[in-house]
């Protein structure tokens, strides 16, 4: 069972595809060797004042004492690390951080949205402890956020960057046993609101299957906001009467205890996408 969101301003043509590779993880009344959940979705579609404070070393993100930050030198790894899962070519958001030419324009506004910490986006609170993947950035990469767009955002010496983050477009986690894909494509409106879309997915599973690893491979990434994979047994009575292999929102279910489960359920999630996310292994 999947529930897709993707981007206004586009179609999405093939949605999400899943995988399944065979291990560890007992899948509600399924039992399933490795899965890796894997999608694949085609969506067709289309200033604050800076501290001069805070320059440390590249490695650390920030400049050399003394020095306005540099592009190449010092904001490159800044993004690379997080901000590029989603401001990439091909990626979710509506520009690319991969180059000078691309960033430039938007260095007050990079400088803006650091400082007032709502990019990279992380809604966690911070009082209840540290997350392994908080892509938050330090008080030192957003002090250098904010000198380099001071600075009239320089260049610097192309020699002085890191190398270019190559990001996986197929699968990260080792080739699935299984793919499963989703059978049937949803239109998106080129503007407007998006309803939650579910699409019923059978794994056609003849026997009890281990979960290893689980991975969403969305096939336009631009177009998919996120995907969450719920497990959903053959005898559940989730969704009971929803179609299986076509898509479909909780307005279009004729049932009432449907349109509500697809509103809530207490089904085991087997695995959330989001840009930048990473594949679940057990």
């Amino acid at each position: 069972m999947v529930r897709m969101v993707g981007r206004n301003g586009v179609g999405l043509e093939q949605g999400l595809k899943q995988t399944m590779n065979w291990k560890r993880w007992r899948v509600g009344g399924l039992r399933v060797a490795t899965v890796a959940l894997a999608a694949s979705g085609a969506l067709e579609s289309h200033g604050i004042g800076a501290q001069n404070a805070a320059r440390r070393g590249a490695a650390s993100g920030g400049a050399g004492a003394g020095a306005a930050p540099t592009f190449h030198r010092d904001v490159v790894p800044i993004l690379q690390k997080h901000c590029e899962s989603c401001h990439r070519a091909g990626g979710i958001a509506p520009m690319a951080f991969e180059s000078y030419e691309g960033t430039r324009p938007y260095a007050a506004a990079i400088r803006a949205v650091a400082q007032d910490k709502s990019m990279p986006p992380w809604f966690a609170v911070p009082q209840i402890g540290r997350f392994s993947n908080d892509p938050s950035l330090t008080p030192e990469q957003i002090a250098t956020l904010a000198a380099w767009a001071d600075a009239k955002a320089p260049e610097g010496d192309a020699h002085e960057a890191p190398a270019p983050r190559h990001w996986a477009e197929s699968w990260s986690i080792p080739r699935p046993d299984v793919i499963v894909p989703m059978t049937q494509g949803v239109p998106l409106p080129a503007q407007g609101e998006i309803a939650y879309t579910y699409e019923i997915v059978p794994t056609r599973f003849k026997e009890d299957r281990w979960v290893q690893m689980a991975e969403v491979l969305p096939s336009l990434r631009a177009n998919v906001h996120h995907a969450v994979v719920y497990i959903r047994p053959p005898d559940s009575n989730w969704l009971r009467h929803a179609p299986v292999g076509e898509a479909f929102t909780a307005e279009t279910l004729s049932d009432p205890e449907d349109r509500r489960g697809a509103h809530w359920t207490d089904n085991d999630v087997l695995l959330v996408y989001a840009p930048g996310s990473s594949p679940d292994a057990w």
